[in-house]
This record gives C-alpha cells, structure tokens and sequence, in this order.
C-alpha cells in the first residue's frame, strides 16, 4: 500500500491553524455590547437622584471669569439658576419652580423674578434610566424627589452689601494691612461699578478696577472696557455677616510674572 506522503503537511498546517481559530474569551469587554461574553444589561443602570443646587452667576456681561456660586438668597429683579447634580443615568428631569404651574425639563434651569419678593420652594423629580423590560431597578429607585427653597429680597439697607471700605489683610502676608474700596460711579445712575486699593489698576481708566456685582459677590470685567488692566483678575464675595471679604485677585507684575494672592478684610 502506497502512502501519499503529499498530506501529511495539510494535516500538519491544519493542527496548527485550527485552535488559533478558535474565539478568544477576552476577545470583547464592553460589558454594554451584548455580543462580548460579558454583557451585562443591567450596567451603567443607577438609582434615581434628585439632589439639585439654587445658584446666583454673574456669567454675562463680560467678565473676566464664568463664577457661579451656590446661595439661599437672590435679589428682586435677577435671575436664579437651578443645577441637578446627578446627571449620569437620569432619563427625566421635572422642575416645579415657586407657584408657577408649568413643569420644566432638562437638567439646568433658570427663571426671572421681576417685581417680585419672598420664599420659593423648588421641586426636583428625577426618573432612573432602566432597561427595556425595566428590570434592573426596584420600584423605589426608579424615581426620587427633592425639595428646597430660597427668597427673593429687595437690596438690603445700604444696597449691595459688597459696597463699602474693607481693611485686612493679604493672606500671604498678615501683617500686611491695607484697604480696598467697591463703590459705584455714574450717580444718579450707577451704571460702573469698581474696586480700588489693590496693588493693580487699569492704565490711563478711572481709578479702579471694573467689576460686575450681584448680590454679595462681584467678579472683575477688565476685558471689555479696552484698557491695559495687566491681565488682572479679580472675584469676591461677602459673608452672610454682610461684613466679611474674601477676596481673590491675580495680575501680571511688571516683570511678567503672575502673582495671585488672597485678601480677607472687615468692612469699616
């Protein structure tokens, strides 16, 4: 009997080929892709929050620096923003906002109160993400609801409260006393607002640097009044003592570097 010895190499080719095609375990891990062995329909599924923060911003108007800051108090005429922080795994966002009946959507809102003063309660209803045939959460995660509230004041006597002299001190530096100044320009309109006694101002403008105020905080608008401000940068805000200043200020010295420092003073 004759061996074709012609085969014997196939045969030999096709024991080494055929277990390199068999599939990998590890070949996919996307636990969302239901073809990789590790598919999980439940993943990424969380239980619904509604925890959301009432802010004040002072976003517009030029400045040199997007501040928003969490609050429980607003002035009459300005605007409030609402922030859920839970956004991951969330499918609906439902707001009811002081005695308006509408029910707003989305995650972020904001709402004016013109001619108006007093308590607002905001309601924040959220609704979890689930799977198709719903069956990765219990009924109580699927949904959750938070309430909170603020007011809507008229300016205290005296106005902003950010108005006024301010003695301290540079945090750097405590035995580094001196003062700074808010106040507004314009009268009887006071369509500036500034601040001065820092050891940076605006070349060849007023005596001060430009600020833009909301209540209790204020952020600095160099950029849009085309002086050489020496890229200063400056944000700060008043306690609820109304008598408090912490105050946060950056500039280019006249070598070039940048100096940032820190300034807390009590208002005269």
């Amino acid at each position: 009997m004759r061996i074709n010895f012609s085969f014997f190499p196939l045969i030999f080719m096709a024991a080494v080929l055929l277990p390199s095609c068999k599939k990998d375990d590890n070949w996919c891990t996307n636990p969302r892709n239901p073809a990789c062995p590790n598919y999980d329909p439940c993943f990424g599924r969380v239980p619904a929050v509604s925890a959301f923060e009432i802010l004040d911003s002072a976003y517009i108007g030029g400045v040199d620096s997007a501040v928003a800051i969490i609050v429980d108090t607003i002035v009459t005429n300005s605007t409030a923003y609402f922030r859920a922080t839970q956004r991951e795994g969330i499918e609906r966002f439902e707001w009811q906002i002081g005695n308006d009946p509408r029910i707003f959507e989305g995650p972020d809102q904001d709402i004016a109160f013109y001619d108006y003063t007093g308590d607002v309660n905001v309601r924040l209803v959220t609704f979890a993400k689930d799977n198709e045939d719903g069956s990765c959460l219990q009924p109580d995660e699927k949904t959750d609801t938070s309430y909170q509230s603020f007011t809507v004041r008229e300016w205290p006597e005296g106005g902003n409260p950010i108005f006024g002299t301010f003695t301290g001190y540079k945090v750097s530096r405590p035995d580094s006393l001196f003062s700074v100044e808010i106040f507004g320009f314009g009268e009887p309109f006071i369509v500036y607002h500034f601040i001065k006694g820092l050891p940076v101002t605006c070349e060849g403008g007023p005596p001060g640097i430009f600020v833009q105020s909301q209540y209790r905080f204020f952020v600095s608008t160099t950029s849009i009044h085309g002086y050489n401000c020496h890229n200063a940068l400056v944000y700060g805000q008043v306690l609820d003592d109304h008598r408090t200043l912490h105050l946060y200020y950056a500039y280019d010295d006249a070598e070039g570097n940048r100096v940032r420092e820190r300034f807390v003073g009590m208002k005269d």
